[in-house]
């Protein structure tokens, strides 16, 4: 497995990636962040059971439903569920993602990070993809410099 700053460095050269969990709030982060990568110029993907469009861009169930398959799938469901999604996401064939947070691997768990080991996931683990993405928001790169300053920003 890769460090997590070459991980990430590596996952953000894929452009067609599935965005689990958009909110169907338009104001949701979730929603900030899956158009933060369309803008970007990412054939990001949005996934969420319960809609069938998401800003005119057709939504899929899960992430089985795509076609052709996402490069990667970046996680935004709440804990309960990321379980079930990464099964999703093997079942899809896609082997590479990121689960998002704001403080590491604390924001992902010991059980969900040895799962991917055993599954053989390469997974960044609970960061915000903000903090990596070009021409992102001031606050967001705050967030990055704040991260590197506490040792919380991956090596």
């Amino acid at each position: 497995m890769h460090n997590q700053k070459e991980l990430i460095q590596n996952i953000l050269r894929y452009k067609r990636v599935a965005v689990i969990g958009v909110s169907r709030n338009p104001r949701d982060f979730t929603r900030t962040l899956w158009t933060a990568f369309r803008v970007r110029g990412y054939d990001a993907i949005p996934v969420h059971p319960e809609q069938e469009l998401v800003e005119g861009i057709p939504c899929f169930a899960n992430i089985r439903a795509i076609t052709p398959k996402p490069d990667w799938a970046l996680i935004l469901v709440p804990k309960i569920r990321r379980k079930d999604v990464l099964e999703d996401c093997l079942a899809a064939g896609i082997r590479l993602v990121w689960i998002f947070g704001i403080r590491g691997k604390k924001d992902v768990g010991d059980d969900l990070l040895r799962l991917c080991e055993q599954r053989n996931i390469e997974v960044v683990a609970g960061f915000c993809p903000f903090m990596f993405l070009p021409e992102t928001p001031f606050f967001h790169r705050v967030h990055g410099a704040v991260s590197k300053l506490v040792g919380a920003y991956p090596k």
